[in-house]
């Protein structure tokens, strides 16, 4: 029963220090780092498929992602989001299958 005490006070501090100025603004600057290739490769995206496939899908499929990827993997602070190599596959598909 000893254990209980201290484990919940480390877990509260956890919280608190999330809360920091500095832990804001990573949050803040993942944010956008996250949000400024996918909101890139979807326009150009929309350009080769004719809208089929945009920038609103894009941040769907990067919030979708996101979100389930930072709760299962352990590490909340990896960046997902469309590359060149996805653009050119979906657009290479999208062809195909046009």
């Amino acid at each position: 029963m000893g254990i209980f005490p201290c484990f919940f006070s480390s877990y509260l501090s956890d919280f608190k220090d999330a809360l920091a100025v500095q832990s804001i603004a990573s949050y803040i600057f993942i944010y956008f780092a996250c949000l400024t290739p996918i909101i890139t490769f979807g326009g150009l995206l929309g350009d080769a498929t004719g809208d089929n496939i945009a920038a609103i899908e894009s941040l769907v499929s990067g919030f979708l992602v996101g979100v389930t990827y930072g709760f299962f993997s352990g590490q909340p602070l990896t960046i997902l989001g469309s590359t060149g190599p996805i653009l050119v596959f979906e657009t290479i598909m999208y062809d195909l299958c046009k």
